[in-house]
């Protein structure tokens, strides 16, 4: 959640890139990021939104 905040509206890919940098432990592949995700947007934690420059969805 703080790799979203602090760096804004990140794509799926972008924000697995940001968990390798990071090194957090509790994640182990993009599909398991992607289960974590549709969970907080389940709790409302963060939004899907649509970038209109491009196609990509992007989390914030």
């Amino acid at each position: 959640f703080d790799i979203l905040k602090e760096h804004g509206p990140l794509t799926v890919g972008d924000t697995w890139e940001r968990i390798k940098e990071v090194g957090l432990r509790g994640l182990t592949s993009k599909r398991h990021m992607k289960i974590v995700v549709r969970w907080m947007r389940g709790r409302q934690n963060i939004r899907l939104i649509c970038n209109h420059v491009g196609p990509h969805k992007q989390f914030l």
